[in-house]
């Protein structure tokens, strides 16, 4: 019985979590994207170039951030 609960809340949650996606606009949804990266490097034992992970994080977030200049500036045109 718990274990449906859990089942049926978390398939509640997920449709919710599609349902906030579905109104953010593509940079909105870019940043949270940014911020979840941000939060996983803040989980690496290593914050520095010299581990690969944490910097893959960095990496990524930084191309992120280069994906929105470029949506921004394509709305401007």
């Amino acid at each position: 019985m718990a274990e449906r609960l859990t089942v049926l809340l978390d398939a509640v949650e997920a449709d919710n979590a599609s349902v906030r996606l579905g109104a953010l606009t593509d940079t909105e949804r870019l940043r949270e994207m940014i911020d979840e990266f941000r939060r996983m490097r803040e989980q690496c034992e290593l914050r520095s170039g010299q581990n690969p992970r944490c910097l893959r994080h960095s990496n990524a977030a930084s191309a992120l951030r280069w994906v929105i200049d470029d949506l921004t500036k394509e709305n401007r045109a």
